[in-house]
């Protein structure tokens, strides 16, 4: 039994991963996060009656079996922690993968130098922060369908600190190095966007409050902040 569904382990690894899976982790081509998630729930669901199938299987053989059906149940279980793992770290790296696209582009004409808002209250945010929320809110969508809340903590965890570093670098990049104060401006507005967007999927999540904290004090800051910031750091390295 514990081979059969070793067995069944392996091939749907091999079929949602890939033939190298077990070493490189390469998400095969065709693959969906919904592929994945549905894969996760079968795992997490054998996962959680290996303990009662080994019970009993021991329960039925004789005595000098159990330490082999220990073994091979100990194998499955590891075999599942491997697969479960792989399929945590894609689902979060795809997810990644949408936002450092997204924010690696060129700087959209919106935020462009002597950019103006007439109307403030009519500014919509460019596609790609769009594009982030959309990815984000599916993604929690399939995982809410198929895995549990602690597979989505996991996924979500991994993500915002990289989003946080990567909203980062595109201030740096964009306002801080052009000087660009009035798109900075704008760029303000499509955090809080963002923020009120998002913000559901940060509860409960440890790194998720640390995003909505980092957003919201860039929120408040201007680039003399910024400047002030990288002022300090080098009187610390001196």
């Amino acid at each position: 039994l514990a081979n059969l569904l070793k067995t069944f382990n392996a091939v749907s690894c091999l079929q949602i991963l890939g033939s190298e899976a077990f070493k490189s982790g390469i998400l095969k081509k065709g693959i969906t996060a919904k592929h994945m998630a549905i894969t996760m729930q079968n795992l997490e669901f054998i996962a959680a009656e290996t303990p009662r199938l080994k019970a009993q299987v021991r329960c039925r053989a004789p005595a000098d079996a159990h330490a082999e059906i220990d073994k091979a149940f100990e194998a499955l279980a590891a075999d599942i922690d491997n697969h479960k793992g792989q399929i945590l770290g894609k689902l979060t790296n795809m997810l990644v993968d949408v936002i450092k696209k997204a924010l690696s582009g060129g700087l959209p004409e919106l935020y462009s130098g002597g950019a103006r808002l007439a109307d403030p209250s009519k500014h919509s945010p460019p596609a790609f922060i769009t594009q982030i929320t959309k990815s984000m809110k599916n993604l929690n969508k399939v995982i809410l369908g198929f895995m549990s809340d602690d597979s989505r903590n996991i996924i979500l965890k991994g993500v915002f600190p990289q989003f946080i570093e990567e909203i980062e670098r595109f201030v740096e990049t964009h306002f801080i190095e052009d000087n660009n104060d009035e798109g900075f401006k704008i760029f303000k507005q499509d955090l809080k966007f963002l923020d009120n967007e998002i913000f559901d999927l940060t509860k409960g999540i440890s790194s998720g409050a640390m995003f909505i904290n980092k957003i919201r004090e860039i929120q408040q800051s201007d680039l003399t902040d910024f400047e002030l910031e990288e002022e300090e750091d080098e009187d610390d390295n001196e």
